[in-house]
């Protein structure tokens, strides 16, 4: 027998009981983790050139095909959502952020018809401290980062028009960012954080997509709320506060919540409806789930939210 053939069969059979295992819900992967294994390809033909008697090759070639599997295969726990390192999707993630790129490709469109606004509050040099709320409850997609100046900028492109106020009280800037008139047609927004300054955030968004970087602001509290079609909130934190409060409202239009922590910083998670003692690598302690490096972590962000069915939660370790 050809040693191609047992090579083939061995990977047919393999990936047979992998789908079987998956479909009891015994096991789960990710088909998207798959191209993951490319490098074995190397490995593989690797061996092929090596010398040596081809039983010892067609063992080696199996041995290394059953071992891959355990990079990608893991038990399966009842729930769909994972913290990882990296993160992996399944097919009906993949099917849900193609339409947000649809959704981004129209966003183009609209764009080359509708003239951009900016709205600019320009901060003392004495501010140190910005409470901001916002109500964008006429924006399709959302986008918040740093912009390196003084200054809080709000720039949309569509026809709805906001409302920007701002005032100052010894150190603590008030702002707040509301829709003055309301529209049904698509409106991008994008804000931008002055950098260097501490923020307590209230957003309630209506936006189908939902980019929150956070990364290079010091955050005390952030409280998210969605409203109507919400489908992806991608947050992601840094390490600039010590202690940092986020809250999390979503409603069922809500279906994925996309997480980016720095390694460094310790993470606990609370909600009503999560009872065992371990879920997706966080351990129970009172009524929190924390990172390992919890208790340690001189920066710490708590998260809390009502329940977390219906919803996927994938946390990614930088």
């Amino acid at each position: 027998m050809k040693k191609s053939s047992i090579i083939w069969g061995t990977i047919l059979i393999i990936i047979g009981v992998l789908i079987l295992l998956r479909s009891f819900d015994v096991i789960y992967f990710s088909w998207c983790t798959f191209w993951k294994l490319w490098p074995i390809a190397f490995i593989l033909i690797g061996i092929s050139c090596i010398p040596m008697k081809d039983w010892i090759k067609v063992t080696t070639i199996i041995v290394i095909l059953v071992g891959s599997i355990f990079l990608i295969v893991r038990p399966y726990d009842g729930q769909e959502s994972c913290i990882r390192t990296h993160i992996f999707f399944d097919d009906e993630d993949w099917g849900e952020l193609k339409k947000l790129k649809n959704l981004k490709d129209e966003l183009k469109e609209e764009m080359k018809k509708n003239n951009e606004s900016n709205y600019i509050t320009l901060f003392d040099a004495s501010v140190t401290n910005v409470n901001l709320d916002i109500e964008l409850t006429d924006c399709d997609s959302l986008f918040i980062k740093t912009n390196g100046k003084s200054n809080l900028n709000f720039e949309t492109v569509g026809v709805a028009s906001y409302n920007l106020t701002s005032n100052t009280t010894d150190y603590i800037a008030n702002c707040s960012l509301t829709p003055i008139n309301s529209v049904d047609r698509l409106t991008k927004a994008n804000l931008k954080l002055a950098p260097n300054l501490s923020y307590a955030l209230n957003i309630t968004t209506r936006s189908k997509f939902n980019q929150f970087d956070f990364s290079e602001v010091a955050v005390s509290d952030l409280n998210l709320t969605a409203v109507d079609d919400n489908n992806l909130w991608k947050i992601k934190m840094g390490d600039q506060s010590k202690e940092t409060t986020v809250h999390l409202n979503s409603n069922n239009s809500l279906e994925i919540v996309e997480i980016e922590i720095p390694s460094n910083v310790g993470i606990s998670f609370s909600a009503s409806d999560l009872t065992s003692e371990e879920w997706n690598g966080l351990k129970k302690s009172g009524n929190k789930y924390v990172s390992d490096n919890y208790s340690k972590a001189t920066n710490k962000i708590d998260f809390i939210t009502k329940s977390v069915q219906d919803i996927q939660y994938f946390i990614n370790i930088l």
